[in-house]
């Protein structure tokens, strides 16, 4: 008889689960996807309506796509100085830092809907929801309770994630392609599949195929296939990653190589910042993540224990080693990016709810049914976590009055500012970005006063309504000075609340403070 691999056996298991499963479980089923387009569809709604307040970096990650959609460079103007002298060129001249995926994508869906601030928002809203579309797909393609209650699951992570960013573009293919070759009969076509799949990644977010390119390479090298089968299978899953990243780089930086260079530099070193304060740092920007992944590891340790059996053990290093030294390697060396907790907590959830569907394990610590159940509700937990932050800020756009939605501001703010301006702003960006020379904020020590015509600033996150962002020294003296007017106010000067209960310190609304350049005599 031939020794049983771990995917033979978790197929097996999925047969035999088939024959006991009551058939109300199909419904349940149909239910929840039910309700998750239900959901879905009315998230996008509110959405598309109401919008959102813009991410930190949300400018950052599109203005070179809005570039390219209006005929010029591969370059982020917005950014302009983001480096300094240390680097040259700078983004302002040819954009490098991220591969050139998400902001292509951004101006071809421009191009298609134009440029908006409902096009910004639109596009992330788009990509979230093909993105936990597909963690159902995959979720459905494992067994145990992350099969059973995979729309459910789904459901939940409609809140969770970071729009504005191109990290769910990116995890959009990459576990599309953890799809693809997630069956324990996967064919060669499959492989190839995702392969290309997980390519498309890489040419989107480096740290991102970092992550799923090692949990997949894991899932290869615990597996029972033959040596030869691994290598061939990690070597062409290195290969179509590196050639796809390669080729989309040069194509952005055709005209400059050696920004080619400075993208890995970038990636690789400016970026990194091991230490107690990044740690720190993650701590009180990110506690949600940190707090979700910990509890999903602990439950990683406790499938450990309970393993029995090598077979078992090489099972658990497929779904646990990769993720598990992943983590280890970003908290080491990238503790502030808690952005990059969101790439693996869909496959924790996955491998923490999968591992106790074994019937043989109900004698050992707790009965399996009670096992799993603790799994969901953990899960269940991490979801909220994870969800907690966007449901708070859903709350406060659905409680911001009709004057300071996006459509009245964005409109307004458009017409204040005239075509060609050089405009200091942020949260206005995705209304005036297609007419006007727009400085993010992020650069704003860098822009000298005399090089800007207007600014633009919101309340979001100041903690105190009724007052903008902090500016540089340098330009609230030019205010200060009266080398700069108000010419218009729209700033909120209440914290959001719903029915009495505070939501935030700060007023979020898209209202604004315009300060406009007194030309001098």
């Amino acid at each position: 008889m031939s020794a049983r691999t771990p995917l033979s056996l978790e197929a097996e298991l999925k047969d035999r689960s088939t024959h006991i499963m009551p058939s109300h479980l199909d419904s349940q089923r149909g239910l929840g996807f039910t309700i998750f387009l239900f959901v879905a569809a009315s998230w996008l709604a509110f959405l598309i309506f109401f919008g959102r307040a813009p991410a930190t970096d949300e400018v950052f990650f599109k203005c070179t796509g809005l570039s390219w959609l209006l005929g010029g460079p591969w370059a982020a103007k917005e950014e302009t100085g983001f480096f300094g002298p240390a680097i040259q060129p700078g983004i302002e001249e040819i954009f490098f830092t991220y591969p050139p995926g998400y902001p292509l994508g951004f101006g071809l869906f421009a191009k298609l809907f134009g440029f908006s601030w409902r096009t910004c928002v639109a596009y992330d809203a788009v990509i979230h929801l093909a993105l936990v579309f597909t963690l159902g797909i995959f979720f459905g393609k494992l067994d145990g309770n992350v099969k059973k209650w995979r729309w459910w699951i789904a459901t939940g992570l409609i809140f969770a994630g970071a729009a504005g960013r191109p990290d769910e573009l990116a995890m959009l293919f990459g576990y599309a392609g953890l799809a693809a070759a997630s069956s324990s009969q996967t064919s060669t076509r499959n492989l190839w599949i995702s392969n290309l799949l997980l390519a498309c990644c890489s040419v989107v977010s480096v740290p991102c195929i970092m992550v799923l390119g090692t949990i997949r390479a894991g899932w290869i090298l615990f597996s029972r296939m033959p040596a030869s089968r691994k290598a061939l299978q990690t070597s062409t899953l290195l290969l179509c990653g590196a050639a796809a990243w390669a080729a989309t780089a040069l194509w952005a930086t055709g005209e400059h190589p050696g920004a080619l260079t400075q993208n890995i530099a970038v990636t690789f070193g400016l970026v990194s910042s091991p230490g107690a304060d990044s740690v720190q740092q993650l701590l009180i920007y990110y506690p949600t993540s940190v707090a979700a992944t910990a509890l999903l590891a602990l439950l990683g340790v406790w499938q450990l224990i309970r393993s029995r059996g090598i077979e078992e053990f090489l099972s658990w290093c497929q779904f646990w080693v990769a993720p598990l030294l992943v983590w280890a390697f970003f908290f080491t060396r990238y503790p502030h990016q808690g952005y990059y907790y969101w790439f693996w907590t869909p496959w924790l959830i996955a491998a923490a709810n999968r591992g106790f569907a074994n019937p043989r394990r109900a004698s050992q610590f707790l009965p399996a049914g009670i096992a799993s159940t603790a799994c969901m509700l953990c899960s269940i937990s991490v979801i909220a976590l994870l969800a907690v932050k966007n449901v708070r800020y859903l709350l406060i756009t659905a409680s911001l009055p009709k004057t300071q939605h996006w459509t009245a501001q964005s409109a307004l703010v458009r017409s204040l500012i005239p075509p060609g301006s050089r405009v200091l702003a942020w949260a206005h960006w995705w209304s005036i970005g297609d007419q006007c020379q727009v400085y993010d904020n992020l650069v704003a020590e860098q822009i000298d006063p005399e090089n800007l015509d207007y600014m633009v600033l919101t309340a979001h996150g100041t903690g105190t309504p009724g007052l903008h962002q902090p500016l540089p020294e340098k330009l609230q003296a030019a205010i200060n000075r009266g080398d700069f007017k108000m010419v218009h106010s729209t700033i909120d000067d209440a914290p959001s609340r719903m029915m009495g209960i505070p939501l935030s310190n700060s007023a979020w609304g898209a209202g604004c403070i315009i300060y406009k350049a007194i030309p001098k005599q």
